[in-house]
């Protein structure tokens, strides 16, 4: 009994520094350096900073508000002017610079790697019919290149636009499974999800676990309809 205890907390650390490895660090200034106040989800900074830091951030979607302040001549804050007030992406495992510009738009900067990355090692090849020789597998999308993609996909106001930067980027590029799940994050329609999980999967290095992106789902479906696609219906 001893034994089993120690094999599952010993389980659960794992689980934990797995999980901790995919937060991501977000760094937030205003354009023209001035005092700000911010918030994200549910983690508020209220007192006055150029510079907001948020750590711990998981990748996906999350709600940011963020307003300049005036302070007046003891420092207190006499007025808040909304600046941003709406929905962002951070990529997973990354230290992400990000300002909101002149025109209310959030826009990320830089994107750095926040833990090390292993170099890949060689394993059986998976079935993928865009590469020949795939011993060693293709690589990811780097989180920097994958940060500006999510950028620039997140900057569209039309769906049809936003599935066209992403169609375009998964034809050139290989990806992880939680980058596709991140980028069908930012499809509104169902399926608008479906069809990017579709043309994504034979780009994915780690098929093993597309099963994640079917929480993107409403419908039955969908699911049913992404199994039969990739053979496993």
């Amino acid at each position: 009994m001893k034994k089993i205890l120690t094999l599952v907390m010993f389980a659960g650390l794992f689980i934990n520094a797995q999980a901790n490895h995919r937060y991501s660090e977000l760094n937030l200034r205003m354009n023209d350096q001035v005092l700000f106040v911010a918030s994200l989800d549910q983690v508020c900074f209220e007192a006055p900073s150029q510079v907001v830091t948020f750590h711990e951030v998981g990748p996906g979607q999350h709600h940011l508000y963020a307003a300049k302040v005036i302070l007046n001549h003891w420092g207190h804050v006499i007025r808040k002017d909304v600046v941003f007030d709406g929905m962002i992406v951070i990529p997973e495992a990354s230290k992400v610079n990000a300002v909101v510009n002149k025109f209310g738009n959030f826009k990320i900067r830089k994107v750095e790697p926040l833990f090390a990355v292993q170099a890949p090692v060689c394993q059986t090849p998976f079935y993928n019919p865009y590469v020949v020789n795939n011993n060693c597998g293709p690589a990811a999308m780097s989180n920097a290149e994958f940060g500006a993609l999510l950028n620039a996909i997140s900057g569209r106001n039309f769906e049809s636009t936003r599935m066209q930067i992403a169609l375009g980027a998964i034809h050139a590029n290989y990806f992880t499974t939680s980058q596709v799940d991140a980028m069908m994050r930012l499809m509104t329609f169902e399926s608008s999800k479906l069809t990017l999980a579709k043309e994504a999967y034979f780009k994915t290095i780690d098929q093993n676990i597309y099963y994640m992106v079917y929480d993107q789902f409403t419908f039955e479906s969908s699911i049913r309809d992404l199994n039969s696609f990739i053979g496993r219906g």
